[in-house]
């Protein structure tokens, strides 16, 4: 991958600067990056979101996504917790892949979720997420990783990406 020297040069600069920051990398294939930064550290790093905008002309289809999305769940293994698919929409040509053994501590659990979708403006959102109580609404919440984990991810999602989309 092409833009981990940039990934850790960017990291670099980020710190002790004021947030939120949304940050662009353009990968190998032009498959980019948008990271929304909430803050840098030495070691680690806070995110709100994550997205990927395919590359123009790439053909993403509901299949295509089906296939990206088994492979991101046996990919992804080095997540606070596992992921895969939960829901397949062909209507809106979009795929959930979310946590499948959320994080637990008393009245609280907390999940990735990722948003696959055939959409030339963005083909993957990864979030995180909490819910609290008996009520059951769920907040955002950051997505925190160290530098090696940020870096690996980022590696992992576009070889990936790649390999499904020549």
């Amino acid at each position: 991958m092409t833009i981990t020297p940039d990934i850790s040069q960017e990291l670099d600069q980020l710190r002790g600067q004021s947030f939120p920051q949304t940050v662009q990398f353009v990968g190998d294939k032009q498959l980019a990056f948008d990271l929304d930064f909430t803050a840098v550290e030495q070691l680690s790093c806070s995110l709100s979101s994550l997205r990927l905008t395919p590359p123009a002309g790439a053909n993403l289809s509901l299949t295509t996504l089906e296939d990206w999305a088994k492979e991101l769940s046996q990919r992804l293994t080095y997540l606070l917790e596992n992921v895969s698919p939960i829901e397949i929409d062909p209507t809106s040509q979009k795929i959930l892949v979310r946590s499948s053994q959320p994080s637990q501590q008393g009245n609280t659990k907390e999940y990735y979720e990722m948003l696959l979708a055939v959409d030339p403006s963005g083909c993957l959102n990864l979030r995180r997420y909490r819910l609290s109580g008996a009520n059951a609404h769920r907040t955002p919440i950051d997505l925190v990783f160290t530098r090696e984990v940020l870096i690996r991810l980022m590696n992992d999602l576009e070889e990936s990406f790649n390999l499904l989309v020549p």
